[in-house]
């Protein structure tokens, strides 16, 4: 029996309806809520066959009826091709990002369903800057804080507060653990404020939604010798206290990483051994803890690579990369959902040394692109896409 009441209640912030997101025909519609990566409360489009079924089902009763339903039914329900490689061609996408020895990450931070940028200045300057991707370039850079993020701080990117913009967060690896987070109004970055995470000197921390309510939480590795894994669950407005969801996972100089590797809509965790052994291993979470620890590739990542976490070829499933500085070579490696495919080269001549390279779906086609920043004092950024 079909059900006659609205899966997504009109008072859901989410819900917002004919003339702004659902009627949005500039390439993008319902992908930025219909989307996995922005942790938002609507079906997801990883998997189109079933959605289209269900979609030309309920069309009118638990979905709304409209021009734009209609025309992205008939649109995105053509089977798209995967990726299997970055275009050749880097495109220019901003001519002055990031210059210096500053950081910058990727988040979609206005909630259009694209990868925008962030750098952190640090330093005395300590602010946010962030540029927004139009799907084809990232604007001009605008402040939107005025402090955040100093010199030995680690800085993250995430949806806690699950609004469907990413925040903002700082651990301060002093001696009081503090991590600091800044919410994303959509044009700006709210006043900080302490997030009751707790970070020590030495660990490393990461955000993801471990727990499948689409709010982002808090994850330390804690290394040494002992190697746990901590969990702090986001309740939408601080991070609930710490629990060990994994003992010995990713010790001492191993590198962790975050993503949802077999498409559950839960979050995994991945740690690259890197030296001699550089073998991948993942652990999958059940939605309270990780379980089923095992190698997923036993040759992927060495001293010196830059790795990177998210859906390379579109079919919902996170996969690892590998930038090398040396040869300036891109490699990938695609999730099957309980292992890793052999890596395959995407691109030559990526990235010289010196340059940084990060991953993220710019464009809104569920498919991670490639983003080069020269940083120094050209501070150009290029973008490779995920193409078939």
């Amino acid at each position: 029996m079909r059900p006659r009441r609205p899966l997504v209640p009109e008072s859901w912030p989410q819900n917002t309806g004919p003339g702004r997101e659902l009627d949005r025909m500039d390439g993008g519609v319902c992908t930025g809520c219909h989307n996995k990566s922005t942790r938002q409360r609507f079906p997801r489009l990883e998997e189109l066959n079933m959605y289209c079924i269900v979609g030309r089902f309920v069309m009118g009763e638990t979905m709304p009826e409209s021009e734009a339903h209609r025309a992205v039914l008939e649109s995105m329900c053509t089977p798209r091709p995967y990726a299997a490689r970055f275009s050749t061609t880097k495109s220019k996408w901003n001519d002055w990002f990031s210059p210096g020895s500053e950081v910058p990450l990727l988040g979609d931070f206005n909630d259009d369903g694209r990868s925008d940028m962030v750098t952190f200045s640090l330093g005395s300057d300590a602010s946010a800057w962030v540029g927004l991707s139009s799907g084809s370039g990232f604007s001009s850079l605008t402040e939107w804080h005025g402090y955040f993020g100093l010199n030995g701080e680690q800085l993250r990117v995430g949806d806690i507060n699950g609004d469907g913009k990413d925040d903002i967060l700082t651990a301060t690896m002093k001696a009081n653990a503090r991590v600091y987070a800044a919410l994303s109004t959509g044009s700006s970055f709210s006043s900080s404020y302490v997030s009751n995470g707790t970070v020590l000197s030495g660990e490393v921390y990461h955000t993801g939604d471990f727990n499948g309510d689409r709010k982002d939480d808090l994850i330390v590795f804690k290394k040494g010798s002992g190697a746990d894994v901590l969990v702090q669950l986001s309740n939408g407005s601080t991070f609930d206290a710490a629990g060990t969801w994994h003992t010995y996972f990713s010790p001492n100089a191993e590198v962790p990483l975050v993503g949802d590797m077999n498409g559950d809509g839960y979050d995994d965790i991945v740690t690259f051994t890197m030296g001699s052994s550089e073998d991948a291993w993942v652990a999958l979470s059940d939605g309270s803890r990780f379980v089923n620890a095992s190698m997923w590739h036993d040759y992927f990542g060495s001293d010196g690579e830059t790795m990177g976490v998210a859906d390379m070829n579109g079919d919902g499933m996170d996969d690892i990369v590998s930038f090398l500085p040396g040869n300036k070579d891109v490699w990938v490696a695609l999730s099957t959902g309980s292992s890793f495919t052999e890596g395959s080269l995407w691109h030559l001549n990526f990235m010289a040394s010196g340059q940084r390279a990060l991953v993220g779906d710019v464009d809104a086609d569920h498919r991670a692109d490639a983003v080069l920043l020269t940083q120094g004092s050209t501070a150009d950024v290029f973008v490779s896409r995920a193409i078939p």
